[in-house]
């Protein structure tokens, strides 16, 4: 896969992930200042990459993203071939969380929108 089509990949499931947070949290807490949405947005986040599915599933897909071939099993990835792999899961990785704060972000204010008419 492409590197430039691989981050937009990853951009779109990290998004795809912070959506439906965004509007929990919107419809569990209502409009908070900036600071209080960042502080949820991090929370989120972090338990996200403590789940199972996170590490069974999104990681590995990143990874394969990267160019990365699994040899041996699913999850079961122990080293990268290249440098240039690494680097790629890296940024993949990184957009991957871009794309989930701004899924979160507009969760968040697409509830807050639903609720207010």
């Amino acid at each position: 896969m492409k590197h430039k089509k691989a981050k937009e990949q990853a951009y779109e499931m990290g998004k795809e992930k912070g959506y439906p947070s965004g509007k929990q949290f919107a419809s569990q807490n209502g409009k908070v200042n900036n600071s209080e949405l960042v502080d949820a947005l991090t929370v989120s986040f972090e338990g996200l990459t403590q789940s199972a599915d996170y590490a069974n599933n999104t990681l590995p897909d990143l990874r394969r993203m990267a160019g990365y071939k699994d040899r041996i099993g699913a999850g079961t990835y122990t080293r990268f071939d290249t440098e240039e792999q690494y680097h790629n899961y890296l940024e993949l990785v990184d957009r991957f969380e871009e794309g989930y704060s701004d899924g979160f972000r507009k969760g968040y204010g697409t509830q807050l929108e639903k609720e207010s008419e």
